[in-house]
């Protein structure tokens, strides 16, 4: 008899690559995107058990879990939530262009004074169906580098 292949367990980035996939492939609006993204970012009271029973069933809303913010559907859910000192704007597009959206560290792409280098620039640009979704993809990405890099920082202060 086999025994049943466990699959591992995503990591926090792992699941965050995955929600952004999901977020850059969206046509419209979804509230079950919404709930999935403050979920995993820990907005609103969700806790690790509510996330898990969305992670289950992707198309989940959960009516009992805190009404999570319109994410997919509103630039001022968003850029409430945009990561301190970065930048970010969103460009409407048309019919025949892609909206479009970006955030950046606010760093300048020039040397400094002297020997002395500015931090790397940081940019995430992403066309998506709505303004919103793009808002939505970029400040995710965004979410994503500062997480990286704080981890980069308390492993190297170990």
């Amino acid at each position: 008899m086999n025994e049943p292949t466990l699959l591992p367990l995503m990591t926090d980035d792992e699941r965050l690559d995955e929600l952004i996939t999901r977020v850059s492939a969206a046509k419209a609006p979804s509230r079950a995107l919404d709930s999935a993204i403050a979920a995993h970012l820990g907005f609103e009271g969700w806790t690790p058990e509510q996330w898990a029973e969305v992670e289950a069933d992707p198309k989940m809303v959960l009516p009992a879990i805190p009404k999570a913010s319109c994410f997919t559907a509103s630039l001022d859910a968003v850029k409430q939530h945009v990561p301190e000192g970065w930048c970010a704007a969103v460009v409407m597009g048309d019919k025949h262009r892609g909206h479009s959206a970006y955030c950046h560290n606010n760093q300048s792409a020039f040397l400094g004074v002297g020997s002395a280098r500015n931090p790397p620039r940081i940019w995430f640009e992403v066309q998506a169906a709505t303004p919103e979704l793009a808002f939505c993809v970029a400040w995710l990405r965004a979410l994503q580098h500062v997480r990286r890099e704080a981890e980069v920082l308390g492993s190297a202060h170990s």
